[in-house]
């Protein structure tokens, strides 16, 4: 059974609850739903909107940075405040962000971040 054919069953089965709008559902993936996320998005016309893993400079498979994790988790949410639920579009997602301000952003994050990540627990 393929990536797409699990979510589509899942996510038909709630939006039968009839408690969802099937006009707003997102899909949001990292790594291999990473993967199935570009993959979905090209196949189905299920989601309205998808976000896929983003890249920070340090870090590897996942998130380890605190700054970096709180950035990735407003993104998505102005993501789909936009894209699902009418929500004003921030400036990133109608202008972009230059070269210039990406680098000051990403220096005020290392100055502001510890040097070493937290250790991650099973418990998190």
């Amino acid at each position: 059974m393929s990536v797409l054919e699990c979510v589509t069953a899942a996510t038909k089965k709630v939006l039968d609850t009839g408690m969802i709008d099937p006009t707003r559902v997102g899909l949001v993936g990292h790594s291999w739903g990473g993967f199935g996320t570009s993959f979905g998005m090209t196949q189905s016309d299920l989601f309205a909107a998808g976000v896929r893993c983003m890249i920070y400079p340090g870090e590897n498979h996942s998130l380890a940075v605190k700054a970096n994790q709180m950035d990735y988790h407003r993104r998505i949410l102005d993501w789909f405040g936009y894209y699902l639920k009418g929500d004003p579009p921030p400036e990133w997602i109608t202008k972009g962000v230059t070269v210039l301000d990406r680098q000051k952003e990403l220096k005020r994050t290392k100055r502001d971040s510890p040097s070493t990540p937290a250790a991650v627990t099973p418990e998190q």
